[in-house]
């Protein structure tokens, strides 16, 4: 924007006239502003005070001339002409050309409004040419006199300081060419400082080349260590990425170990509490069997000893009315024939055996009753009045429970004891049962049975009970109603249901 307006300054000099730019100036400025640009344009000489008493004419005349032949002087008239014309400046930089063409196209009107310098000046520094030239258009128009020095009062005093300013300019002159040799002289010096200094650069440009062309091939040595080195950095970024996955999955695995270890020691902590409570309860078990056993075995005793009186006592009154029935056969007998007979008890009693499934009755006993059998309740009961054969008690053993005083009990009154131990499959699952060995017993004493009775309501009897009732033998059975195969009940010749009067 700057040269810009310096084009159009130049071009202003180069086509306004000197009538014009009097016109210009008479109309934008008053006497007073006329004659404190003269005194600027005219710094440094006393006599220019001496202006404040000239004519209008002649202030507008002498900076007509100063604006065409003093670079200062050009410079600083049309600094003030532009801020005296601020405004329009403005205004106009903002309208297009037909409209300025349109306000601004009579000069008695825009004199009639006291602007028409300010106008003209507006239009001469637009950067626009169309607008530039309508200002010269309308310039054409102006009628100002032309100002000739003689037509001035006081010429005398006119030219006396021009003359003074003549001297006055030339002593400047003088001074100003002596500072420009001395300035020449010190530009020489500076000058061949310069060319030793070019020179001195000049080999140094040399030697820059070199080292350039050095530093270029140390800068290819560089990059290809550099590459190498990038390479090198990515190897070892994929080294510590690496690691990192290593190390976090080894504090990992420490942790998982950690847990393990952890919760393997609570294992072996729980196995070692597990196995003193296992002996403990095992060691409470024995002993609660042994306890139990021994009570169970008392009471037994004492219950034995009970029945077998009620059993001697009956049988002294069985044998005493025996007696006294066979002596008075005897006498009759006597009386006939003198002989006494034999006695056959076989002809006259039924011939019983009992086989009792002690696993079977247990379990039922305990499971509906919470109770215990009693065995020699369940003999007497039985047999009655019969003969008894013999009497089977099948056992299961276990290892863990002492069943000696048990065994000892019924031993004791009458029965015969056949025990197993109870053995483990493969599976795990645990098998101790007596069907088959029941089973072989009962075939193998048929022939001196006529009574077989069972204590137990297992169905897998049933065949085993068609087989005895073909041989003409009778079967009876008694067991926990609850625990008895309906097939067993129908098929055997009399079922006793075991009620709370054979428990204990």
């Amino acid at each position: 924007m700057p040269e810009q307006k310096n084009q159009n300054l130049v071009w202003i000099k180069g086509e306004i006239k000197k009538k014009q730019l009097a016109f210009i100036l008479d109309d934008c400025f008053s006497t007073n502003e006329l004659t404190k640009l003269v005194e600027d344009c005219f710094s440094g000489f006393l006599e220019v005070n001496l202006a404040k008493e000239y004519e209008r004419e002649f202030l507008i005349h002498w900076l007509v001339e100063k604006f065409f032949y003093s670079l200062s002087s050009f410079h600083l008239i049309t600094e003030k002409l532009s801020q005296k014309s601020n405004l329009l400046i403005r205004r106009i930089g903002y309208m297009n050309t037909k409209e300025i063409y349109y306000f601004f196209s009579c000069l008695i009107e825009l004199s009639t409004q006291g602007i028409s310098g300010t106008t003209i000046w507006s239009l001469l520094i637009d950067k626009r040419q169309s607008v530039q030239k309508h200002g010269i258009n309308l310039l054409k128009n102006c009628n100002y006199l032309d100002f000739v020095p003689n037509r001035f009062r006081n010429t005398d005093i006119h030219q006396e300081l021009t003359d003074k300013k003549g001297n006055h300019e030339q002593e400047q002159i003088n001074l100003v060419t002596d500072e420009l040799k001395n300035r020449i002289d010190e530009l020489k010096i500076e000058n061949d400082k310069i060319k030793h200094q070019n020179k001195q650069l000049k080999g140094k440009l040399e030697f820059s080349a070199q080292e350039y062309v050095n530093l270029e091939i140390s800068d290819d040595i560089r990059k290809e260590e550099l590459i190498a080195v990038e390479e090198y950095q990515a190897h070892i970024s994929s080294i510590e990425f690496e690691k990192e996955q290593l190390r976090q999955k080894l504090a990992k695995q420490s942790l998982e170990l950690s847990l393990i270890q952890n919760t393997k020691q609570k294992k072996d902590e729980l196995d070692l509490e597990l196995s003193t409570l296992e002996d403990l309860q095992s060691r409470s078990q024995k002993l609660l069997h042994r306890v139990v056993s021994d009570f169970e075995s008392s009471i037994d005793k004492l219950e034995w000893i009970h029945k077998s009186s009620n059993q001697t006592l009956r049988d002294i009154k069985c044998r005493l009315s025996d007696s006294i029935q066979n002596v008075d056969i005897g006498e009759g007998d006597t009386k006939t024939t003198g002989t006494t007979p034999k006695e056959d008890f076989t002809d006259h009693q039924t011939r019983v055996g009992v086989f009792v499934d002690v696993q079977n009755m247990f379990y039922a006993a305990k499971d509906r009753y919470a109770s215990r059998l009693d065995y020699i309740k369940l003999l007497d009961f039985t047999v009655g009045p019969r003969h008894l054969v013999a009497a089977y008690a099948y056992i299961v053993q276990i290892p863990e429970i002492d069943q000696s005083g048990f065994l000892s009990l019924l031993e004791y009154n009458g029965y015969r004891i056949k025990t197993k131990n109870l053995r483990l499959r493969g599976d795990g699952t645990a098998k101790g049962d007596w069907d088959v060995g029941i089973a072989i017993d009962i075939v193998s004493m048929l022939d001196i049975l006529d009574v077989v009775i069972l204590a137990s309501g297992d169905g897998d009897f049933c065949p085993l009970v068609e087989l005895i009732q073909q041989k003409n033998k009778r079967v009876e059975v008694i067991a926990f109603e609850h625990n008895t195969a309906m097939d067993l009940q129908r098929q055997v010749d009399k079922f006793y249901p075991i009620g709370s009067e054979l428990l204990i």
